[in-house]
Formats: structure tokens, sequence, C-alpha cells
């Protein structure tokens, strides 16, 4: 069973506010994801993001619907300025891992499409979300944060 986690919070140093997406934003966050597929096409796409249209509008769909994603926004503006999907759901290989720590499914919290929007590149969002995630790790009990890339 998930234990649900209340997750709202700000951040002074950066400007930034943690929440999970709302449900009815899945259009905005898909747009969001759009402009990072976009300038990872127009630049240097290492995660492939703009080949494989991933994460498609399906699964942003469903990461909203499910309370799995959350959005970092600009305080001052409101505007996302990073997402992350966080759920328990290990992509096929996982299992076949030689992981230095072993946990059951329930402590290992699952980051997918960690992203920021490109008028927030360079200004720390990386580093809140990173800071968040593992904060709600801490918050759901688990004792491993996996990245699936």
């Amino acid at each position: 069973m998930t234990k649900l986690v209340r997750v709202s919070e700000t951040h002074g140093r950066t400007g930034l506010n943690f929440e999970r997406a709302k449900l009815g934003e899945a259009a905005a966050v898909q747009a969001a994801y759009r402009e990072i597929i976009d300038y990872l096409a127009a630049t240097v796409d290492y995660p492939h993001w703009h080949s494989e249209n991933h994460p498609g509008s399906d699964l942003v769909a469903e990461w909203v619907s499910t309370g799995n994603l959350y959005v970092a926004r600009g305080e001052a503006s409101g505007g996302i300025a990073g997402l992350v999907a966080l759920d328990h759901n290990a992509p096929g290989g996982y299992a076949d891992a030689a992981w230095g720590i072993e946990a059951a499914r329930e402590q290992v919290l699952i980051v997918h499409g960690l992203g920021v929007t490109p008028r927030f590149q360079h200004r720390g969002v990386a580093r809140f979300l990173i800071d968040q995630i593992i904060g709600v790790a801490r918050k759901r009990g688990c004792l491993v944060v996996r990245l699936d890339v």
C-alpha cells in the first residue's frame, strides 16, 4: 500500500514551489515537457527524448491522474520550472540488476521524466528537484531512490 504524502514546499533560496501536478493541468504539464523535448532536439539530446517523443501525452496524463507527477514552479511567475514523476514502478531489467542496496518494491522510489524547462535552466532547479525527491522518499519511508533513464 502506498502512503500518500502531502507535498507542497517552498524553497526560499530558489524561489520555487514543489507540489503534485493538479488533475486539470495535464495539458500544461505536457506543454512543459514538449518545451524540454524541443529544446533537447535543438541542442544535445543525450536521453533521446526528442527521437522517442518521451514522455508521451498518455504517460504524462497517467502520471498526473495517479498523483505521481510533481512540478517545481517559479514563485513569482507560477510557471513550470521543472517536472518529475515518482513511483515504485521499476522498468524491465531492474530485477536483474545487482543493486548495492536490496529493498522491497515499496521501499524504492523510482524517478522518471525528470526535466527542467529551458527558461529555468542554470538556476539550480535540478538540484532543487533532487532535494525534494529525497524528501519525498524519506517521508514515504523509502530506503533507496533510483533513476529510470
